[in-house]
């Protein structure tokens, strides 16, 4: 398309980007997140010029090298319609190939249905349905016991493993990418991984934040007794609230409801968007 220039973005791109991202919404996580992005090597942030304008923009994180979590996709609203954001997502595709990276990723709101619409038209697929649920809290104390480490990694062999949801720049914090057996060691060796051999839970407790629960593991029994027996302590003093990210899976979704936790509807249901070479 002659109309429309796709640049790798510089400092001097930030004040557009921002005054864009505001535009479209006064909330959005990118007012917070584009600077920090820029300021981290190795990844990727393109913008778009439509006759020499500012039209938009998009980013992706690279993981291990080997896969990318992309995020941020923002077009001009004056613009859209144009084509934009499928090139944005096509040079950024071209780049990371170039790369070689194995597995793109992102995640949008079940609901949104032009972002998943670009994404299917592209050649990408849903991996993953994710309800995200919260929990009024979980005591400070009661926390501490939960993250004794457990006797040893858990036993589980990584290419069947789902996808595990951890810290990013992104909304609310979370990218997802493959749970290699490094990670799991690693989630081990600092005490975040509770549970046995018929399943276990990843916990990340935020400093100044909520409880993340994530790469919940085992069958339907073993996941309600672990999530009941962290939820259910015996401490006292302040809560910290608890947020999980679960399949959206009948059987952990009835979980969930018996022990507590609370859905906030179509804006908490997300798809995980995964495109493979």
């Amino acid at each position: 398309m002659k109309d429309v220039c796709i640049r790798d973005a510089t400092a001097a791109d930030s004040a557009a980007v921002l005054k864009l991202c505001a535009q479209l919404d006064p909330n959005d996580y990118m007012l917070q997140a584009w600077n920090l992005w820029m300021g981290s090597p190795g990844d990727l942030q393109l913008v778009a010029e439509w006759r020499g304008h500012f039209a938009g923009c998009v980013r992706a994180g690279i993981i291990g090298g080997s896969e990318a979590f992309l995020q941020g996709l923002r077009v001009d609203p004056e613009r859209q319609r144009l084509g934009i954001g499928r090139e944005l997502m096509t040079a950024l595709d071209e780049r990371l190939r170039r790369r070689g990276v194995a597995a793109q990723r992102a995640v949008t709101s079940s609901t949104n249905a032009p972002a998943l619409a670009l994404l299917a038209s592209l050649g990408w697929r849903r991996v993953r349905s994710v309800n995200r649920r919260r929990h009024p809290g979980i005591v400070e104390s009661d926390l501490g016991t939960a993250l004794l480490p457990s006797a040893r990694p858990p036993a589980i062999d990584a290419d069947r493993l789902p996808l595990v949801s951890r810290r990013g720049v992104a909304f609310f914090g979370r990218i997802y990418s493959s749970g290699r057996s490094s990670w799991i060691a690693e989630e081990w060796r600092k005490g975040r991984i509770v549970g046995d051999g018929g399943g276990w839970v990843a916990i990340d407790p935020l400093a100044d934040g909520p409880v993340w629960i994530h790469t919940l593991v085992g069958e339907g029994a073993a996941a309600h007794t672990l999530l009941g027996g962290l939820l259910n302590g015996e401490g006292r003093g302040p809560r910290r609230e608890v947020i999980l990210e679960a399949e959206a899976d009948p059987v952990f979704q009835t979980i969930l409801d018996e022990l507590g936790f609370a859905a906030r509807g179509p804006a908490e249901r997300y798809a995980v968007m995964e495109k493979a070479p």
